[in-house]
């Protein structure tokens, strides 16, 4: 799973949930946006980085900007490579299983994360 699981800590993640629970009708307290927000919000944060740093909309300033910055997004902090990936081994997705109708983080751990349970139940 890419994006936001249940349980993650840092770099915006309670942001992002406080905004997608008052933003979201009949969100509950404990209600969690599916995967694809986290993903979209990852790109939102990297986007705006690049463009701070850049300082300009010039698309040298922001390619430089791409090139030489470590960024800090709700799915981790990392920077790119000479392609344009993600430098190998600054990400790990997140893996969260379904217990009892309700996503529950088990990697990466945190003080939110819950144990991996297998077989699943």
């Amino acid at each position: 799973m890419s994006g936001l699981a249940p349980g993650m800590t840092g770099n915006g993640n309670q942001t992002l949930l406080e905004t997608y629970r008052a933003n979201t009708e009949d969100a509950g307290e404990d209600d969690v946006p599916r995967v694809m927000v986290g993903v979209g919000y990852n790109l939102v944060q990297t986007a705006r980085q690049a463009l701070s740093g850049a300082e300009s909309t010039e698309p040298d300033a922001i390619r430089s900007t791409l090139d030489e910055t470590e960024f800090e997004t709700v799915i981790g902090e990392f920077s790119f490579d000479e392609y344009g990936m993600p430098e190998p081994g600054q990400l790990s997705a997140a893996s969260a299983q379904w217990w009892n109708g309700n996503q529950q983080l088990v990697y990466p751990q945190t003080e939110n994360a819950s144990e991996l349970r297998f077989p699943v139940e």
